[in-house]
């Protein structure tokens, strides 16, 4: 029994230099652990080793830096500042839970994941400090820039801003109890597709209620259409078919817009009285 056990306690032993040894040259040398893990990463690193002990951050700027489990990482940057988020290294942080925004561009809204952009500074080298906020809105730094010094954030589309320069209307002298002509402005400059799917809603004590479809099983042919040379596109629309001929009241037409870029489908309408 007692050699058994000494067995164990030698191979426990060996086991515990091993793992001491590997920590101890990763650390002096700036190494990735021999025993690890490695992961791929976004942002400013290419991937992460996990070790036991210790971690090594490969950055893209082609530097890397160990550092023992629980300790932040820093790939240094080439640049006249750096971004510092001051709430790492505040024991038991805690902010407001709700988003802040940040920036906005054409396309994304940025925003912090809670209320604390007072904690994240840009440390310029020849000028005074300024919160992120400002720094992004006088355009001292970019928001890949954030990415390079390891900022998080979120970004969600502007969806409103998207369909700023898309109009849909009825063309003149074609609309009738069982169908009309719509005509499709996209002034956007994307490769948008447009399909044949529509609904149509009625105004009911001002609310917009779908109509009920006079068939149960129905299905839309799956054809894509893009606006021509002029940056419009007519499609001949007959809801007979699908909701009968309408009574008289006021309706909605509303139709899909499909955006490749994010591929995602954003809605569009036009609304329409029946006499």
């Amino acid at each position: 029994m007692k050699k058994y056990l000494k067995k164990i306690f030698i191979v426990l032993g060996f086991i515990i230099l091993v793992i001491f040894l590997d920590t101890i040259q990763a650390l002096i040398f700036n190494n990735s652990p021999i025993i690890r893990i490695r992961i791929p990463n976004e942002g400013n690193l290419t991937f992460i080793d996990y070790g036991l002990l210790v971690d090594t951050y490969h950055c893209k700027n082609n530097k890397k830096d160990t550092v023992l489990k629980g300790f932040s990482y820093s790939c240094s940057i080439d640049a006249d500042y750096e971004i510092i988020d001051i709430s790492k290294n505040i024991k038991d942080f805690a902010c407001a839970e709700a988003l802040e925004e940040i920036y906005k561009d054409s396309d994304y809204t940025y925003y912090l994941s809670c209320i604390k952009s007072k904690y994240i500074i840009v440390d310029y080298k020849d000028k005074p400090k300024e919160n992120i906020i400002d720094a992004l809105k006088n355009n001292h730094i970019t928001i890949n820039d954030l990415d390079k010094f390891n900022i998080d954030y979120l970004k969600y589309p502007n969806e409103e801003d998207k369909l700023d320069k898309i109009s849909m209307i009825i063309k003149e002298g074609t609309l009738t109890k069982t169908g009309a002509t719509i005509v499709i402005t996209d002034l956007s400059g994307k490769d948008n597709v447009y399909g044949e799917e529509f609904q149509i809603l009625k105004n009911e004590n001002n609310k917009w209620i779908e109509l009920k479809p006079i068939i149960d099983n129905y299905a839309f042919n799956a054809i894509g259409y893009s606006v021509d040379s002029n940056s419009q596109l007519e499609m001949n629309v007959n809801w007979e078919w699908l909701y009968g001929s309408l009574e008289k009241g006021e309706y909605r037409l509303v139709k899909k817009v499909y955006f490749q870029e994010d591929k995602k489908n954003y809605s569009i309408n036009v609304d329409f009285k029946i006499d």
